[in-house]
């Protein structure tokens, strides 16, 4: 009354695609923070020392109505 099924092959196929493309996409992410993390460290440490305190100075409003 009820035939087993066998999963296709179709389906195998787009399953180890997914798998290939997460894999991936989780190396492009190690690889681009490595990056940024590791070679281009001494560019961003400038950036953000430049960047931590900016004196601005503004007169007192003192004696205006």
């Amino acid at each position: 009354m009820f035939e087993e099924r066998t999963p296709s092959n179709t389906s195998r196929t787009a399953m180890l695609l997914f798998r290939v493309g997460i894999v991936l996409a989780f190396i492009v992410f190690v690889a681009r923070m490595f990056q940024l993390q590791v070679v281009s460290q001494s560019e961003y440490k400038t950036l953000a020392n430049e960047n931590r305190l900016v004196r601005i100075e503004t007169a007192a409003p003192r004696g205006c109505l």
